[in-house]
């Protein structure tokens, strides 16, 4: 019950319904370091630190453009309190899998890197507010129906929409999807073709969300509810009219 615009309240009846899915990573983000054995700042380290070219090359042979990796930073440790082009660096490196049917062959290449170490992989799903709006008008019928099911069972007459609510569930919501890996991949372990099994982790990913609608009806006819001039009507005292 729920106040009316005239302070009486007012019958209503209140309707919930959802949709549940689940959805599919359709590519990642795979986030490595890469130990160098020089230092060399800014995009040019993607051609000119060895090590990190030597990555990218190893990439691009297995289909994955250059441009789909991405330099993030670079750190160096001086132990001697000079820095030079010498000194030992550490690559922080993005590399975007758009198709992930390609994923264990990019992962097969940084576990054959002798001075690559995976940090983690974040997943990305093809979500779009096309889809989601299509949920939506789902659940809005369904929820139209399941009121005119609930008024025709109480024998009530439907008067239109209080209230309306939804809520969507993502239980990776605020936060991106990621899997951590901490130490080197065991070269031992790489194959040209490999699956979950050779590489001790996973190849996919996979979320359920959920679509949650809410929706409070006005209603007349209730017996018991609000009768003329905004009183309650007494049923028993209806009942003897």
């Amino acid at each position: 019950m729920t106040p009316g615009a005239s302070g009486d309240r007012a019958d209503t009846i209140t309707v919930s319904v959802s949709h549940r899915t689940e959805l599919f990573a359709d590519h990642a983000d795979l986030f490595v370091v890469v130990k160098g054995t020089s230092l060399v700042t800014g995009n040019a380290a993607l051609t000119k630190a060895r090590e990190v070219r030597q990555l990218v090359a190893d990439l691009g042979a297995e289909g994955l453009a250059e441009e789909n990796v991405f330099l993030q930073g670079v750190f160096t440790e001086v132990s001697s309190g000079v820095l030079t082009k010498s000194s030992e660096a550490r690559y922080r490196l993005r590399i975007h899998v758009a198709r992930l049917d390609a994923l264990a062959d990019v992962l097969g290449v940084i576990a054959a890197q002798k001075n690559t170490r995976l940090g983690h992989i974040r997943w990305g799903y093809a979500e779009d507010d096309a889809v989601r709006d299509a949920w939506l008008s789902t659940c809005i019928e369904r929820a139209g129906a399941k009121a005119r099911l609930i008024a025709d069972g109480l024998g009530v007459t439907l008067l239109g929409v209080h209230r309306f609510s939804e809520r969507y569930a993502d239980p990776e919501q605020g936060r991106p999807s990621e899997t951590d890996f901490f130490g080197d991949m065991d070269e031992a372990r790489v194959k040209r073709r490999m699956g979950t099994e050779d590489l001790g982790l996973a190849v996919s990913h996979s979320k359920e969300v959920e679509l949650r609608v809410e929706v409070e009806y006005t209603i007349s006819g209730f017996a018991g509810g609000t009768g003329p001039g905004g009183d309650r009507t007494d049923p028993v005292e209806s009942a003897r009219q």
